[in-house]
């Protein structure tokens, strides 16, 4: 089954970082001037692409309209790292401010992909997600995340209750982001090492994921509407730590 990852900012971002997974890459007859530079880039790595028609596009992808004349047909998408790879990533780095984010059941791809891409806008580096119940790293991710996939490090781990303790041993403070809270992010001084964890939209952050948080916090927002999508909690709290 071939593995592909279509749009052009995702494509761009993989042509920059990965040119050595991509086996070949389709463009439609678009004369943009973005789309002529990335063929440029394409000539000089040596990269093989090829022209297609619109008709190539809706075979391989009938279901998606949304990408923008451009395929990469890829060797393997992106890898995840495993827990022991970020124990030795933070014993290394143990005086540095971190933000570390932990999605707990982000099911939608849209959503992951998006929020993704608020990670790298606000400098998260590192992403954590469970094996087997957060959404995989597809081309749809790949899509929303707009070339943000290739600036991170996701780690995947098989407990993530046993991740939040060894991220404990580190020192790192944890916040788990939920409506039910009675402290706001604004009254609350988070700590420099701290990981923030969310939950689907529907159940939230798990019992017992929510039971290991050191903290709960919400977004402050009017009585009018219950909640935020999770891609747009996610970037209002990565902004507020930037300040």
């Amino acid at each position: 089954m071939n593995k592909y990852i279509y749009g052009l900012n995702a494509v761009y971002e993989l042509v920059k970082s990965r040119p050595e997974d991509i086996k070949s890459i389709w463009l439609n007859d678009d004369k943009s001037l973005r789309k002529q530079n990335l063929i440029k880039i394409l000539d000089d790595l040596n990269l093989p692409y090829q022209i297609r028609p619109k008709q190539d596009f809706i075979q391989l992808m009938p279901r998606s309209d949304n990408h923008q004349g451009i395929v990469a047909f890829v060797i393997k998408i992106k890898e995840y790292k495993d827990k022991s790879w970020l124990l030795k990533r933070l014993k290394e780095n143990e005086q540095e401010q971190m933000t570390i984010l932990i999605l707990d059941s982000i099911l939608d791809p849209q959503n992951f992909g998006a929020i993704l891409r608020s990670a790298v806008a606000f400098g998260v580096e590192i992403i954590i997600i469970g094996k087997h119940n957060n959404a995989p790293l597809s081309a749809t991710t790949y899509k929303s995340a707009a070339g943000a996939v290739e600036h991170l490090s996701i780690v995947q781990v098989n407990n993530l209750n046993q991740l939040l303790g060894s991220l404990k041993d580190a020192d790192f403070w944890i916040y788990g982001l939920t409506g039910e809270a009675k402290q706001n992010i604004a009254e609350i001084k988070f700590d420099k090492k701290r990981a923030l964890i969310l939950g689907s939209e529907g159940a939230g952050i798990r019992h017992l994921v929510k039971e290991n948080c050191d903290f709960l916090v919400k977004i402050p927002i009017n009585k009018k509407q219950e909640s935020l999508n999770v891609s747009v909690a996610c970037a209002v709290v990565l902004y507020h730590l930037s300040l």
